[in-house]
């Protein structure tokens, strides 16, 4: 029921979305990336451990979902934090990336609040409208899942995508 709002943690991950090895380059850029992915690492932590839900309990599975995408939308401000902590990052054109994966969160954070309002209004007493409520709450989130995140904004800069190759968090991450 709720395994698409799992899938946002693939947003967070996907920032530090590294592996490929990377010719050296410039090693600015590559200690940008690690600043970054080492706040991804601090965000992706903090959603570790899911709810456990009881599906015959709507109310500890609405409650349970609603505390789950507030660590989520926190997860995301610590992202969020380190790209303005790393600062503009060392590379032509950094400025355009790192602004457009910072709207990038910006825009899933915000739809993840959206998100967690409508769960926490759904009424528990009535089975066939909290399932309504649960249903229109898991169409608005798979959206998300389709979205690869503020690393497409990051890696479409080739100096910044060869740096999230190199940078060890970045790979820790992977």
């Amino acid at each position: 029921m709720f395994g698409r709002v799992l899938a946002g943690v693939a947003v967070l991950a996907a920032v530090a979305g590294c592996g490929e090895a990377a010719p050296e380059g410039n090693a600015a850029a590559v200690g940008w990336a690690e600043q970054v992915c080492r706040s991804v690492g601090e965000g992706a932590a903090t959603l570790a451990q899911p709810p456990r839900l009881d599906p015959a309990n709507p109310a500890q599975v609405r409650d349970g979902m609603v505390g789950y995408l507030g660590q989520l939308a926190r997860a995301l401000d610590t992202v969020s934090r380190g790209l303005g902590t790393a600062g503009v990052p060392p590379v032509a054109d950094g400025a355009a990336a790192a602004a457009a994966a910072t709207t990038t969160i910006g825009q899933t954070r915000a739809a993840l609040e959206q998100a967690r309002a409508k769960l926490g209004q759904a009424p528990v007493s009535d089975p066939a409208a909290f399932q309504r409520a649960v249903g229109e709450v898991g169409k608005d989130l798979a959206a998300l899942t389709n979205v690869e995140g503020p690393v497409k904004d990051l890696r479409a800069n080739p100096e910044l995508n060869q740096a999230f190759a190199a940078a060890g968090s970045c790979k820790a991450l992977g």
